[in-house]
């Protein structure tokens, strides 16, 4: 694997190999509930989004779908003791399906869930999961 992060954005379309079937994931559009790991965010899902590309993370490797949101969202993000937020909004997220062999494309999939608070990140051709905040697992479908 190169150490370099890769964004696969503009392909028409990006297919994932699923068993036998060919599943076409750029285009597709999701529905991202809440599952588990923090609570505080749960009222923020679900959310409906487009998936417009893959990305590859230097320290967590591919299979990173960028879903696009259909209503970005404001969130506040704390980055200090005591109680220093940083106000953002969030129009991308970040998934990858949470078990090995379990894509994202087939029923219901357990997913973590990034926030994207910059998505210029993207085009610099290195990103790692440190460029994004963990929010929860989700569940997709």
């Amino acid at each position: 694997m190169s150490n370099e992060a890769k964004v696969e954005r503009g392909r028409s379309p990006l297919k994932r190999s699923v068993g036998w079937l060919q599943v076409v994931m750029v285009g597709k559009q999701i529905k991202v509930e809440y599952d588990d790991q923090n609570e505080s965010f749960r009222h923020l899902l679900p959310r409906f989004g487009l998936i417009v590309g893959e990305v590859s993370l230097e320290d967590w490797n591919a299979a990173w779908y960028l879903l696009q949101l259909n209503e970005p969202f404001d969130y506040q993000y704390k980055i200090a003791e005591p109680y220093v937020f940083r106000e953002m909004r969030i129009g991308h997220l970040l998934i990858k399906s949470r078990w090995e062999g379990d894509e994202i494309g087939e029923a219901r999939t357990s997913v973590f869930v990034l926030l994207v608070p910059d998505a210029s990140v993207l085009e610099t051709g290195r990103v790692s999961s440190k460029d994004f905040i963990h929010a929860c697992w989700g569940v997709v479908h």
